[in-house]
């Protein structure tokens, strides 16, 4: 029993700590205090294809820009909220000079998986940094970030059937993933097109993802 709990705890991580994190999308050098809004639709392929929502909205700080973000997702498919995912979090622009600035980002993120075998929800963090040429109205930035899955509650369905006595309830799932790509924008007044591309790692750089290589299209609009 101790095994088959640890294999589903295995499981669990590999499917849920690796999806892709959020990438910062906001154009930190054209965004402006009277356009503190913005709403993207995205699009992608990591564990699975996918696509969602996000808004962000930008603070009316003065010294240091940050922006409070909310995302949801769903794969594509008939079955929309068998599996979903969604994050809340802050990004900032900690240091900008002339056209480059690094920003970095923290959120939270909730998963839900369901299949013949179990239901898994995953809790986890994730931080994220961006560094590179962001002008008004073309970006170019390299990416890395980390991912780490918190704990997950099993609800298990087909395997109780085998296994009577097997527990639902909520385990540590320690683990996580490092992913590194790079991120191009093109602005458009205020229209904002975004593509990120890149590759995870397990976070020892030998249990790797079976999926190694994401990428996400998002197309924002501010006012």
């Amino acid at each position: 029993m101790n095994s088959l709990i640890k294999i589903l705890m295995a499981l669990t991580g590999l499917l849920f700590s690796f999806l892709l994190a959020n990438a910062q999308e906001i154009n930190w050098q054209g965004s402006t205090l009277d356009k503190p809004h913005a709403i993207s639709l995205n699009f992608g392929a990591d564990y699975s294809s996918y696509y969602g929502v996000s808004y962000l909205y930008r603070l009316p700080t003065q010294r240091l820009p940050i922006g409070l973000y909310a995302e949801a997702q769903v794969p594509f498919g008939s079955d929309l909220f068998d599996d979903w995912s969604g994050e809340v979090g802050a990004s900032s622009a900690l240091w900008q000079q002339n056209q480059l600035a690094w920003t970095m980002q923290v959120g939270l993120i909730a998963r839900r998986y369901e299949s013949e075998l179990a239901t898994l929800l995953n809790l986890g963090a994730n931080v994220t940094t961006l560094f590179g040429y962001q002008g008004t109205h073309l970006g170019l930035s390299g990416l890395a970030g980390y991912e780490r899955s918190i704990s997950t509650r099993i609800e298990h369905t087909g395997l109780a059937v085998y296994y009577p006595d097997i527990q639902d309830g909520w385990y540590k799932s320690p683990g996580g993933n490092l992913k590194f790509g790079v991120q191009a924008r093109g602005s458009f007044g205020a229209n904002h097109l975004y593509l990120t591309a890149g590759k995870a790692f397990g976070q020892n750089f030998t249990d790797n993802p079976t999926l190694p290589f994401y990428a996400r299209v998002s197309l924002q609009r501010t006012f």
